[in-house]
């Protein structure tokens, strides 16, 4: 479809597209020394949450994130951060030291004292990491978790903790697979999450022309869309094909490249600056 129709359909539709504020990939600087370690400093509490599967008729389990101080008396936002294909609910806290970096933004006054959701985005019964990642079943499994997040997850989180249940109020980012997997599963659902972050968006990934079609459906686009990659990532062409699709249309998003590859060291940096961004005004 050329692109004036395409524009002309999207008005139509109703969808808010406003001018990108700057053009253009913009270039991710390093986060601070230390702001993946753990210090002398209140610290949150990360938990397992277990949850009925009315999918995959089974429970499940996440890992959960709750800010240093937090009570029921308070309602937080939520961010819902999704792993790789070699990973699972454990991997963000591992290898990727969420938790820490939360901490530390957080007793900075950088970040909001938010809750953030680990989940398991192979949504089948046996979800461990195990055997071939690649197989039919194991990548259905990745897309079938929209169901299970929103149907299941969300529903959980929300019975369980006090949260913000509003759409500017929810967060959704992940890396590879995951980066995926919220682009595909956010931009069809602006009115569940507001902010979306897509840290080296994978081959699952949507086709930019698909994305803007899933988006066209809804009367609005989310506060932050983020898509990020590093520079020495063989699947830059993904972001980037993405990226200059949307600066055609002029989708509003923000584009970010780093020094790095495709790993947690990049990733963990992506989060650093997504997580100073989100639940603020804009």
């Amino acid at each position: 479809m050329k692109i004036a129709l395409l524009t002309g359909f999207l008005t139509a539709l109703g969808l808010v597209i406003s001018s990108i504020k700057e053009k253009g990939q913009q270039a991710l600087g390093l986060a601070p020394g230390g702001f993946d370690v753990s210090s002398g400093i209140n610290k949150g509490k990360v938990d397992s949450l277990k949850y009925y599967s009315s999918l995959l008729n089974s429970e499940r389990k996440a890992l959960i994130y709750t800010p240093p101080g937090y009570s029921p008396a308070h309602t937080y936002p939520v961010l819902y951060l999704l792993h790789g294909i070699g990973g699972d609910e454990y991997s963000w806290f591992i290898d990727g030291q969420a938790h820490m970096i939360l901490d530390n933004l957080i007793h900075q006054g950088e970040a909001e004292p938010m809750i953030v959701i680990f989940p398991n985005g192979r949504a089948m019964k046996d979800d461990r990491p195990l055997g071939n990642l690649f197989s039919t079943e194991k990548l259905a499994s990745f897309e079938q978790f929209e169901e299970d997040l929103l149907g299941s997850l969300l529903p959980a989180v929300e019975a369980a903790y006090s949260v913000c249940t509003d759409s500017g109020s929810r967060a959704l980012a992940g890396a590879s697979m995951g980066a995926g997997q919220v682009l595909n599963i956010g931009m069809a659902h602006p009115d569940v999450f507001a902010w979306l972050g897509a840290f080296s968006p994978a081959p699952n990934t949507k086709s930019p022309e698909e994305l803007v079609h899933l988006a066209a459906r809804q009367q609005q686009m989310q506060d932050l869309l983020w898509i990020s990659s590093g520079l020495e990532d063989r699947l830059l062409p993904i972001a980037e094909s993405r990226h200059e699709y949307f600066e055609e249309l002029d989708l509003a998003h923000e584009y970010h490249l780093s020094e790095g590859g495709h790993n947690y060291e990049l990733w963990k940096n992506d989060l650093y600056w997504f997580a100073k961004k989100i639940f603020k005004p804009i």
